[in-house]
């Protein structure tokens, strides 16, 4: 099967412009969006506050993908990864976010508040919250502004 290297190309792609909670990632982690191909799965770090944590895009992972009959997979370079994360906010997507990929579904009442990559696999925030995932991805924390909307979350 034919693998593709996502490459980030600043002025001539958007990249990641929104993420989406979904119940099948593709990162097959705790959080991120690439519709079956691309996912964001939830951890709950804190209740009192409304805060999820989850993995956006792991580096080198394959990913399967089906487009027009063809099966391949693609996978992000962990150079890829930090561009797409940083285009992400210069461009200030931080409240874009839908359900199950749905455009229909934007969830209104979100915002990912916090985003780094990881860098060490001892000291990084994930590691506290169990998910370990490879060194280079983009993790993100969401905050959920009302009650409704953080149990429909939740709920994925």
């Amino acid at each position: 099967m034919d693998t593709y290297e996502v490459q980030f190309k600043e002025n001539e792609t958007e990249g990641v412009y929104a993420i989406s909670v979904v119940d099948m990632p593709a990162m097959e982690s705790q959080f991120i969006a690439l519709k079956k191909q691309e996912k964001v799965q939830l951890k709950v770090i804190d209740e009192e506050k409304m805060l999820l944590l989850g993995a956006v895009l792991i580096p080198n992972k394959l990913i399967f993908r089906k487009q027009d009959g063809k099966e391949f997979n693609i996978v992000f370079p962990t150079k890829t990864v930090r561009l797409a994360m940083e285009n992400f906010l210069i461009k200030g997507y931080q409240k874009n976010s839908t359900l199950e990929h749905d455009e229909n579904l934007k969830l209104e009442n979100v915002a990912f508040v916090e985003h780094w990559i990881k860098e060490d696999n001892v000291h990084d925030k994930s590691i506290k919250y169990g998910i370990d995932e490879e060194i280079g991805t983009w993790f993100t924390v969401l905050k959920a502004q009302d009650k409704e909307t953080y149990e429909k979350i939740k709920a994925k």
